[in-house]
Parts: C-alpha cells; sequence; structure tokens
C-alpha cells in the first residue's frame, strides 16, 4: 500500500497473483473537502482483476495488457521483462499493447519508430524479443537511418549475447528460454540506448 505504486511492485504483485499468491497493491491520497474535513481516498490497482471477457463470435481479438502478458510468462521471461520495462519507463519510450504482445516505440516529432517486439511463451515466436530494423514501422523504414548504422546497431546486438538472426536475416531475435546474467543484462542496456541514440541523430522519412 502506498500513495503510488511503482511499475515494478505492479508486475512482481502480478506475477505473484499468477502463481496463486495473493498480492493485492493500493494507493491512496489524502485530501481535504470544502469543510475542512481530512478525507482518505483509496484505489486498488492489483487485484482487482474482472474476469476476461469472452471472445467475440466474430473471431475478433481484444488487445491484452501487462497482467495477462505476465501470466503466460515462466519465472525467467517475468525477470527479463520486468527489467525491460524499467528501462523503457527510464527511458520515455512508448509501450503499444497488441492482442499477442507489445512494441516498444521511440517518439519522433508527432510519430514514432518502432525498435522492438515483445511475446510470450505461447506466441508463434515463443517467449522472446524481436528487432524491427527492417520492418515497415522501424528504423530501416520510417527514418532516414543508413544502412551502416542499421548493420552496426545489428553487430552490437549480436556482441551482447542473447540475439540471434531470424530464419530471414532480416532481424534480431531473443528467445528468453534461459535465464542470463547481469553482465548480459547491462549490455542490453548499452545497446539500446545506442539504438536510441541512433534513432535521435535521423529524421523521419518524408
Amino acid at each position: 500500500m502506498g500513495q503510488s505504486i511503482t511499475p515494478r511492485i505492479r508486475h512482481t504483485a502480478t506475477f505473484l497473483r499468477s502463481r496463486g499468491i495473493r498480492a493485492t497493491c493500493v494507493e491512496f491520497t489524502f485530501f481535504e473537502d470544502e469543510e475542512g474535513e481530512a478525507l482518505l481516498s483509496q484505489e486498488i490497482v492489483v487485484g482487482r482483476e474482472s474476469v476476461r471477457p469472452t471472445r467475440v463470435a466474430s473471431g475478433s481479438r481484444s488487445r491484452i495488457g501487462w497482467e495477462e502478458f505476465a501470466e503466460k510468462l515462466d519465472d525467467v521471461g517475468h525477470r527479463i521483462f520486468s527489467r525491460i520495462f524499467e528501462l523503457a519507463e527510464q527511458r520515455s519510450l512508448l509501450v503499444r499493447w497488441g492482442v499477442a504482445g507489445f512494441s516498444l516505440s521511440v517518439p519522433v516529432d508527432d510519430d514514432h519508430v518502432t525498435i522492438l517486439f515483445g511475446y510470450p511463451a505461447h506466441a508463434s515466436h515463443g517467449q522472446c524479443l524481436v528487432t524491427t530494423f527492417r520492418r515497415s514501422w522501424g528504423m530501416g523504414q520510417k527514418i532516414e537511418a543508413s544502412e551502416q548504422l542499421i548493420g552496426d546497431l545489428m553487430l552490437r546486438a549480436r556482441a551482447v549475447g542473447p540475439f540471434r538472426p531470424m530464419p530471414t536475416g532480416q532481424d534480431l531475435v531473443w528467445q528468453i528460454s534461459e535465464d542470463v546474467g547481469e553482465d548480459e543484462v547491462k549490455g542490453f542496456e548499452t545497446w539500446l540506448d545506442a539504438v536510441l541514440e541512433g534513432v535521435a541523430e535521423c529524421h523521419l522519412v518524408q
């Protein structure tokens, strides 16, 4: 319980709930009414999950959020993705949720450039992170990024350790199936900052 529940605490509480452990996060606020009487407002931010909506007969699928995403992660995935979301928040990246996973994007002017996709274990790619250098919404298409810059960033990602080429050879994937050490996580953080610097140096394609 606190005046502000941080994303890290929310992620941890959600993970514990997915493992059958009762955990609830409550935010509270003190304020005064017009007569000067002290009042307390509280809101449950984790632990008040409603029953998931039934799939529509037409086959349409609703977007997921962190809580549903976390339920589909194993222990390794939860540790890595929680850290990634911390890094994203620290760097003011945009998190966009889809029907299976999420994307991380960098705000650029009135637009955004997607740099990574994240998926849980049940997705077709498996529990992983995927780069978007060659995608239409990534660096190679949305901003004026040179082939040299993209190539250098891909080499740096490979040097971090976990990233491997996808079958198409156009992008990289980090299969989060085995735990990695702090050195690899720090390497990913350094690589992420290099990507952000690269995006900042380029202009949107007109």
